[in-house]
């Protein structure tokens, strides 16, 4: 994933530098900021690739200094996959704790996310013998745990919790910041063996890496 590999090189290189400089706690104001976002995840999954682009809508709260060890929290919307209407679409919520330095705050949060994730994740990858029949193909799919009441069918939704890692820059009107995410997501797997007539079912959690880079306004 070259996208999230040149965000994680980016704060890899600029952190000892910073870290060689920290400073004392910075005196923020209680500030709100609208910030918008776009994220890109790609990779594979059981050997289905996945390309996924999408944009996200987050209110950000900044407290003035530390509370229970916490920064601030936040509220937002992403929409993934902006082809299609019916699917690709999150709420989250999240808490997080910033770190001040020279240049900018390295930031950490936690939070969890529930909507109607993307068909992206949705692969089937086939396997032919020599002569071109089909003798294998594994199912790789999302595992939807959430009923969305008057949306699609019952369990059609997915919650799950998510972390970020990132550096912001908080100026006097507005903010920029750039990260990593990983969602942590349980998919099944179904595999099929045509030849020797056997199904094969099973599901493990992965952490899904996306890049992330969003700008935002003040609203104080």
């Amino acid at each position: 994933m070259k996208s999230l590999a040149l965000v994680i090189a980016i704060l890899l290189s600029l952190c000892p530098k910073a870290l060689a400089q920290a400073v004392e706690e910075k005196k923020h104001n209680h500030d709100t900021y609208m910030e918008a976002s776009i994220l890109h995840a790609e990779g594979k999954l059981e050997g289905a690739k996945h390309n996924i682009n999408c944009l996200a809508i987050d209110l950000e709260t900044y407290f003035n200094g530390s509370h229970a060890g916490l920064s601030g929290w936040s509220v937002g919307y992403r929409k993934d996959d902006l082809r299609y209407s019916d699917f690709g679409h999150a709420l989250n919520f999240k808490l997080f704790r910033t770190i001040p330095l020279v240049a900018f705050d390295l930031k950490a949060s936690v939070g969890v996310e529930l909507g109607v994730p993307s068909l992206k994740f949705e692969k089937t990858h086939f396997a032919y013998d020599k002569k071109g029949k089909l003798v294998t193909y594994r199912n790789v799919f999302l595992e939807r745990n959430l009923d969305i009441p008057w949306v699609g069918t019952k369990n059609d939704g997915a919650i799950y919790p998510f972390f970020e890692v990132g550096a912001v820059k908080r100026h006097k009107f507005f903010l920029t910041q750039v990260g990593v995410r990983g969602n942590v997501l349980k998919f099944g797997v179904d595999k099929y063996d045509l030849a020797n007539g056997y199904y094969e079912p099973s599901g493990r959690r992965i952490i899904v890496p996306y890049g992330f880079v969003g700008v935002g306004i003040s609203l104080r």
